[in-house]
């Protein structure tokens, strides 16, 4: 059993592959710039978030402007990383699920007109909760099977933890998948 104890903690497990699914990860700047990658970042603050804990759909162009200011605000590039943007219009849910002695506990926000068995669901911007069976049926209408057995198996290697991922409507990711784990954390 690993229990995450901080975000850096986290960080170093996501880059490792760990979590499974994930878009693509510089840690460096220097790596990012290496990889040869020219598409739109978002720019994430490891630990001791600032103002901004993110930088969301940065353009190539603008990268540097950007780090610039974050330097210029004190911080170094151990407190940021950068990873591959993928477009908030193919979201469907983001989630946050525990598991805990008797059932999972799924916390959501979806599109407002998704719909769950064809019939309209909680949605919107507001937060939304469901536990259970209602919980297992929600996440399996929005990915394949062995997904879900994937983010539920996750507990028993990190237990007593919240698994934050988002659902998307189309594969993406370095392991071309609808889900993506954001972080998975005890603190």
């Amino acid at each position: 059993m690993i229990e995450v104890k901080n975000k850096d903690q986290m960080f170093d497990l996501l880059i490792s592959g760990k979590f499974g699914n994930t878009a693509r990860i510089w840690p460096t700047l220097n790596d990012f710039y290496k990889s040869g990658y020219t598409g739109p970042v978002i720019i994430r603050f490891r630990a001791g978030r600032p103002q901004h804990s993110h930088y969301k759909n940065v353009p190539y162009e603008k990268i540097s402007s950007i780090i610039s200011d974050i330097y210029k605000s004190g911080y170094n590039e151990s407190y940021f990383y950068l990873s591959e943007w993928i477009p908030e219009e193919d979201l469907v849910m983001i989630c946050q699920l525990m598991r805990s002695e008797r059932t999972l506990e799924l916390t959501y926000k979806s599109r407002p007109n998704w719909k769950f068995f064809n019939h309209p669901i909680k949605g919107g911007l507001n937060q939304h909760y469901a536990w259970g069976l209602e919980a297992k049926l929600i996440l399996l209408s929005v990915m394949a099977q062995d997904l879900y057995e994937f983010i539920t198996d996750l507990f028993d290697e990190y237990s007593n933890s919240v698994i934050e991922f988002n659902v998307y409507a189309r594969s993406m990711g370095l392991l071309y998948q609808n889900i993506q784990i954001v972080e998975i954390r005890n603190y």
